[in-house]
């Protein structure tokens, strides 16, 4: 028998911070968008938030002046999710993984509790 191809993992183009409320939200997967190398959307796929990397090590919780409050709000309900684009996704080789951040590690800053 043939082993099994490893799961193929992605570098998040556009939308941290849309994977990001997912995760807080409590879902294992968000719609993504699958780009080739050269921006040629592929195809539209749930992809597991554990197969996501994150060019940024954290987001600030009131950037770009929106409460990510509301869009963990939003990813917490069917309706939400289908008002949300989808994220941008393109396939990451394995060399690359040491300079990302997984999706499931990146930190939210921005709290009343958080250090200044």
């Amino acid at each position: 028998m043939t082993p099994a191809a490893p799961e193929p993992v992605y570098r998040i183009v556009s939308g941290v911070h849309r994977g990001v409320a997912a995760r807080e939200a409590g879902l294992t997967g968000i719609l993504a968008e699958v780009m080739d190398d050269e921006g040629v959307v592929l195809r539209r796929e749930l992809v597991p938030l554990s197969r996501l990397y994150s060019p940024k090590p954290g987001i600030d919780r009131w950037d770009r002046g929106r409460d990510f409050a509301v869009l963990v709000g939003l990813m917490g309900t069917v309706a939400g999710r289908a008002a949300v684009e989808a994220i941008t996704v393109s396939p990451l080789a394995p060399r690359y993984l040491p300079y990302l951040t997984p999706l499931l590690d990146v930190v939210v800053t921005g709290y009343p509790e958080d250090p200044p």
